[in-house]
């Protein structure tokens, strides 16, 4: 401990704490690590017993032949096909009220025309039944 600068300064100061926690660190730099041929959490959850070299521990795979651009088409063809069969289909509304309808302002006297003479009708048909029943002469 004597090597370390700060202990050189403060030669008489004791810390009990600091000694130990200093101590077990020093511990720990010089601890010496051995060598193992354990594999720990292998990819395939297989633990390889005889492992002599490095091709030892490649991983093999199945090798499909597999085309990516046919699988596309195949599932686009299918989704157009949903949407095919998905799609509301439109029904068109054919208005058969003829080619001529006219102006706004011919409509809108027409209307007034048509009420007039519906009010006309009711004030007549009410004038009648006041005669039958000889209320007005």
């Amino acid at each position: 401990m004597e090597k370390y600068i700060i202990h050189k300064i403060n030669k008489n100061k004791n810390n009990p704490d600091i000694q130990n926690k200093f101590n077990s660190k020093e511990k720990e730099r010089n601890e010496q690590y051995t060598v193992s041929k354990e594999i720990y959490n292998p990819i395939t959850n297989i633990i390889p017993t005889n492992v002599k070299s490095n091709k030892d521990l490649v991983l093999t795979y199945d090798k499909n032949n597999v085309d990516i651009n046919k699988l596309l088409i195949e599932k686009e063809k299918e989704r157009n096909e949903q949407n095919n069969n998905c799609k509301p289909k439109c029904e068109k509304i054919i208005c058969k009220t003829g080619d001529n309808i006219g102006s706004f302002d011919e409509l809108k006297q027409q209307s007034n025309n048509n009420k007039n003479n519906k009010d006309n009708k009711e004030y007549a048909n009410l004038l009648k039944d006041l005669k039958d029943l000889n209320i007005i002469s």
